[in-house]
């Protein structure tokens, strides 16, 4: 038989083994260093650092990324500067930081800064967001990846904090000059004033005799700050021209010229309207009843009044002049439609031809 004592002697020692196994140590604490980084611009460089559980997740925060970034989990060197990196290790509940600098230096193969050849500049003193949404910029910013000095051959910008302004219309030449070497960089600038138009004013109008019609208008765009003269010339002899003011003298057409400090900018096409009525007299082949023409022959021979010069169309048939006659053959019944453009005139007859 076995004895007490041996089963209590078998239990304590599966009870050590069974805590053996279930009770693991806890892990040591989740460290992370890393060392001061130094890289040139435009270089790439791995993050290197030492941590203690390589299963810990790791995450990057640059303080400043306009001098480093961090692209596909690699350092790049924007411009030339410090900052800092802070990494961050989390495992679990557990947590590690470590801090450290990073120094850009110059490229010596690169450029002084990432300025373009040549550049336009235009002078905006109001309503600056929409001329920047429409395409107008009074400064270019810029990135420079070298210690610099700037001098220019003109008074049209300045530069600022990698900053370069627009002050008045002309042109100048920067050349940029690494304090490290003996390299150059040349940027030519344009600034240029605006340009206005006219918005509002009618291409088209028409006016009754004696009719007096005021002209408005609007210099666009909104962020022109510049002199905006407007002036009216016309040698049409229907139409006299007031300051802004259009005065209908006699029936006809005419053309207002539209100035804009002395350069052309547009045309008014004007029709001073007729108040008479287009009407047919001497009428032969036929018989006027109101606007209907009972056509008794196969030709139609009538004089049209006010004015002899006028256009004709109808359904069929052919039309032809003879002195102050319009002459009409070949028809059948339809339409004639009589129209004077000059007097702003027009009227319809219809033609019913005889059985």
């Amino acid at each position: 038989m076995i004895g007490i004592s041996s089963v209590a002697g078998v239990l304590i020692c599966l009870a050590a083994v069974l805590c053996a196994i279930l009770i693991k140590p806890a892990p040591a604490q989740l460290t992370i260093s890393v060392n001061e980084i130094s890289l040139a611009v435009d270089d790439v460089k791995s993050i290197e650092y030492d941590i203690s559980d390589e299963t810990a997740t790791v995450s990057f925060e640059i303080y400043d990324s306009n001098i480093v970034e961090i692209v596909d989990g690699n350092l790049v060197g924007r411009q030339v500067g410090s900052t800092s990196i802070r990494i961050t290790a989390t495992r679990d509940d557990d947590r590690a930081i470590a801090t450290t600098n990073i120094y850009v230096t110059e490229n010596p193969d690169g450029p002084i800064t990432d300025l373009p050849a040549e550049i336009k500049l235009y002078l905006l003193d109001k309503d600056i967001e929409t001329a920047l949404a429409e395409g107008y910029n009074y400064q270019h910013s810029f990135t420079s990846y070298k210690d610099y000095t700037v001098v220019s051959t003109g008074n049209s910008v300045k530069v600022s904090n990698n900053t370069i302004s627009a002050q008045r219309e002309g042109e100048t030449i920067l050349t940029f000059s690494s304090k490290n070497s003996n390299q150059t960089q040349t940027v030519t600038v344009w600034v240029e004033s605006i340009s206005p138009s006219i918005a509002n004013l009618p291409e088209n109008l028409e006016l009754n005799k004696d009719e007096r019609f005021e002209l408005s208008y609007l210099i666009t765009p909104s962020y022109y700050t510049g002199e905006a003269t407007v002036t009216f010339e016309t040698s049409s002899t229907c139409i006299e021209i007031q300051e802004n003011i259009i005065i209908a003298k006699d029936f006809g057409t005419g053309e207002v010229e539209v100035y804009l400090n002395g350069e052309r900018a547009g045309t008014i096409h004007i029709l001073v309207k007729s108040e008479e009525e287009i009407e047919i007299s001497s009428l032969s082949g036929g018989e006027l009843i109101g606007n209907v023409i009972y056509a008794e022959s196969e030709t139609l021979r009538f004089k049209v009044s006010p004015h002899v010069e006028c256009e004709i169309e109808i359904s069929s048939g052919t039309v032809s002049r003879e002195m102050d006659y319009i002459v009409i053959t070949n028809f059948e019944s339809g339409e004639l439609s009589i129209s004077i453009p000059d007097f702003g005139l027009s009227a319809i007859f219809q033609i019913i031809k005889g059985l």
